[in-house]
């Protein structure tokens, strides 16, 4: 399993959950200090599961969490990922044979629920770097319902993640240097419950930018479209929880 923190503060939160919930840190438990970027969580696949390929190439899953889903400081709507719900999942995900078992699931349609809280920018910036990544607008906009996963937490077999991290990769690569992609994702995206200081330090802009709500459900359009078997539904083992 890889914890995810951004700066000391965090790292601290996460050390201290590691040792407070579970006596002392095993060594299934890697905690790992990323960079602050536009991306947020989504720079775990440059920084730390690309780096740590061979770690985790001859096991079965990787779980992957952040600081804030395991302490539960995240918003009260949102699912906390305890040390036992990690545990009752991923027996869920080897009993059922699961390729992916995320911890927060949505039941809302994907592209629906954007442009609604984000505006028609989601949309075009969306599109724009798919597009970019040679999908084509008929493959995208069958998914526009996708029931998406958030924040990048999840169990996943191990045999998915190199594909996996190729795409985000590739992703984050053209949202840095094709041009029109990068200034989609700039754009404001009506987020109301974030830091004004947050923003102008990552961003840049007194506001935040598309790239973490678009960045953070990315790997649900990659593992839909490759056919993967993602636990998540109304009701049963896996419901949706956000």
């Amino acid at each position: 399993m890889y914890l995810v923190a951004h700066d000391d503060k965090t790292l601290g939160i996460a050390k201290e959950i590691s040792t407070c919930h579970l006596r002392a840190s095993p060594p299934w438990l890697h905690i790992k200090l990323i960079p602050s970027t536009p991306f947020f969580e989504s720079i775990l696949y440059t920084e730390v599961l690309q780096a740590e390929a061979s770690a985790w190439r001859g096991l079965d899953f990787v779980i992957t969490g952040t600081y804030k889903t395991v302490s539960g400081r995240v918003p009260r709507w949102e699912h906390v990922q305890t040390f036992d719900e990690i545990t009752r999942l991923l027996r869920v995900a080897k009993q059922g044979n699961w390729d992916v078992v995320p911890f927060l699931r949505s039941g809302s349609g994907m592209m629906s629920n954007c442009l609604y809280w984000h505006k028609k920018g989601y949309k075009l910036a969306w599109d724009a770097l798919l597009g970019a990544m040679n999908y084509s607008y008929p493959t995208i906009r069958k998914h526009y319902e996708m029931k998406p996963f958030f924040r990048n937490v999840y169990i996943i077999k191990t045999a998915l993640l190199p594909g996996l991290v190729a795409f985000m990769q590739t992703a984050m690569r053209i949202a840095r240097d094709n041009t029109q992609v990068k200034e989609l994702l700039s754009r404001d995206s009506n987020y109301k419950e974030g830091s004004a200081e947050v923003a102008k330090r990552i961003f840049g802009t007194p506001y935040y930018q598309l790239h973490p709500f678009l960045f953070e459900r990315l790997p649900s359009f990659y593992l839909e479209v490759s056919g993967a078997t993602i636990c998540h539904a109304d009701k049963g083992e896996c419901f949706y929880n956000t």
